[in-house]
């Protein structure tokens, strides 16, 4: 079916065959240009618009690559068929991913609901009661308060040393609070991060975004041997050792006491920071943190995502004495 449709050009800015190209979209959108309808040839339409040959075809090739119009050689160019919409899946909330029989994912370990689904579900209902200004309002250190006071009912019996709901400082999930740390020590030319050389590679993702090396440091039975730690020290400089003590990420193994104290001394004779990743926290062991063992170098991290729901992304962090302020305007 052929056209006498012409477009008024008259009123254009800019390249001629952009205008050209907008209005043919605009005409086969309004339908105004049907499916199947022939466009003029480019040297008539040319002639109409008073622009070149070479303008009209530049226009009909962006608009066929686009899928608007086809070409029929020796036929002209059609208003094409619109593409058939892919055909999408339907979304079921709530829907839950297959799990493979015998099959064990070590990226999110599958956490027993002993009660924590109705409780979630409990706080969303309370949630929708909340006043409207809540809701639509960044958070502030006063509408955090509780959820600090909540976090620091839970570390009762932690051994952290002296600290104030206040001293918490809230992040998305145990690896945003990482991250957050790591931009406050990493000051070295050369950062570096020393971890056990089979560690959390949540260690080693934050090392790359933040443009800083790994060191793997060997262990034993109890974690990381001190004359390593004193090794990479002398090596690399004072910079921050990740570990994590109470539940080692992957082996489950635990560092005892005597271990803890000698890893503090060779930290603290060498200005090192600890960052202690306790994100398996329930109850503790009742050993000191290195929080405890290093007022002024150790940092202190846990989330809700392995005790809880990794589908709250709530983490915290505790700074070395002195140090709240600095971490809270990192957040």
């Amino acid at each position: 079916m052929n056209t006498i449709w012409f477009p008024d050009l008259s009123d254009c800015k800019g390249p001629k065959y952009l205008a050209l190209t907008e209005a043919i979209r605009q005409a086969i959108v309004s339908e105004q240009l049907q499916v199947g309808e022939r466009l003029p040839p480019v040297r008539e339409l040319g002639w109409q618009l008073q622009v070149t040959p070479g303008t009209v075809a530049r226009a009909y090739t962006k608009l066929t690559d686009e899928g608007l119009l086809k070409a029929a050689v020796g036929r002209g160019t059609f208003v094409a068929e619109p593409k058939a919409m892919p055909q999408h899946m339907p979304i079921e909330i709530g829907a839950r991913p297959t799990r493979v029989p015998d099959q064990i994912e070590l990226l999110s370990p599958l956490l027993p609901d002993v009660g924590q689904e109705a409780l979630i579900r409990n706080c969303y209902a309370r949630m929708s009661q909340m006043p409207n200004d809540n809701l639509i309002r960044y958070p502030s250190q006063a509408t955090e308060a509780n959820a600090r006071i909540a976090i620091a009912d839970w570390l009762q019996g932690v051994q952290l040393g002296r600290f104030e709901p206040e001293d918490i400082v809230l992040a998305h999930g145990g690896q945003n609070a990482i991250m957050m740390i790591l931009q406050i020590v990493l000051k070295d030319p050369k950062p570096m991060i020393f971890a056990e050389d089979l560690s959390y590679a949540g260690f080693r993702h934050g090392a790359r975004l933040l443009r800083a090396g790994v060191v793997g440091l060997k262990c034993d039975s109890e974690g990381v041997r001190p004359d390593e730690l004193e090794a990479a020290c002398r090596k690399y400089g004072p910079q921050v050792f990740c570990t994590s003590p109470e539940v080692h990420n992957p082996t489950t193994g635990h560092t005892g006491l005597t271990r803890r104290r000698e890893l503090a001394e060779v930290a603290q004779k060498y200005g090192c920071h600890i960052l202690e990743d306790d994100c398996y926290h329930m109850q503790g062991s009742g050993l000191p943190t290195y929080r405890q063992l290093l007022p002024e170098l150790g940092w202190y991290v846990s989330s809700l995502s392995k005790s809880l729901t990794p589908s709250l992304r709530v983490g915290f962090a505790l700074a070395p004495q002195g140090k709240a302020q600095t971490l809270r305007r990192t957040a």
